[in-house]
């Protein structure tokens, strides 16, 4: 009886120990885990930049439909005065 507890508990360790991540895995994962890292470093570093150049694209977008739209106003204007000009007469 002895003998067969001391294999149940021989068996278990054994499972427990395969279980058991080896050093060499926890130096995989660490590895992994650095490189994960170094990753989300530069997507962060590169985030104000990528913003910054949008914000910029929108802004040359912006300043060039006022360009056009300051042409349109004086066109307009100028339409309308002549319009005026010949209800007048």
């Amino acid at each position: 009886m002895n003998e067969d507890l001391l294999q149940q508990l021989l068996n278990e360790i054994k499972d427990i120990k395969s279980n058991m991540a080896t050093k060499s895995d926890i130096n995989t994962i660490k590895n992994e885990l650095i490189v994960i890292k170094q990753s989300i470093q530069l997507i962060e570093q590169s985030q104000p930049n990528d913003i910054y150049a949008i914000l910029k694209n929108i802004s040359n977008k912006l300043e060039e439909r006022d360009s056009e739209v300051l042409v349109l106003n004086k066109r307009i204007f100028k339409v309308e005065s002549v319009i005026e000009r010949l209800t007048n007469q």
